[in-house]
């Protein structure tokens, strides 16, 4: 059981509303998903992390929980504080200030700082997948363009499928159908 969570390397990008689904073990497939976690960002009490510092924000307003950032090369991340092994997760993510030269998405399988994957998406189109293992970082699915993202300060539909080794990524429409990988 690991955690899901949403990153951001650029400012002001809210995320709405999506769900988080698990998956009975087994060899049940994508269709046999339950719901197993929702949030509608109403509740600042639903656990997903409240803090600032000198340069970030993590804080709910609106229906949407916003992770800013105000300084360059620099990562910072919300975690739901849910665990999961298999599952399918969603978010709408929204760059709503900063250049498009950007990366935000989501982190899956964290188990802690050192050890987690990372769907990017950029605001000029591209899609990335990264694994972070024992401090280190690979590159599983390097940056690739997709016309089905969304440019600029658009929101784009995300969604993250990691069922075992294999790993599904969309951004509105699939952008990578199937990596297989250590999980």
């Amino acid at each position: 059981m690991v955690g899901v969570g949403l990153w951001f390397g650029v400012p002001g990008l809210p995320v709405e509303p999506r769900s988080a689904t698990s998956q009975p073990a087994g060899n049940a497939g994508p269709s046999d998903f339950v719901l197993a976690y929702e949030d509608d960002f109403s509740d600042p009490r639903s656990g997903w992390d409240d803090k600032f510092d000198r340069y970030t924000t993590k804080q709910y307003g609106n229906n949407k929980y916003y992770v800013e950032v105000t300084t360059s090369n620099l990562t910072a991340w919300g975690l739901a504080n849910r665990d999961v092994a298999n599952f399918r997760l969603e978010v709408d993510a929204t760059q709503e200030s900063g250049p498009n030269n950007n990366g935000y998405g989501v982190l899956f399988r964290f188990r802690d700082r050192d050890n987690y994957y990372r769907f990017d998406i950029s605001g000029e189109g591209y899609f990335l997948l990264s694994k972070f293992y024992r401090g280190e970082w690979s590159t599983l699915v390097p940056w690739t363009p997709s016309s089905a993202l969304r440019l600029g300060y658009a929101t784009n539909q995300l969604r993250v499928e990691a069922i075992g080794d294999e790993i599904r990524l969309y951004g509105n429409a699939p952008c990578w159908p199937r990596l297989e990988t250590a999980p």
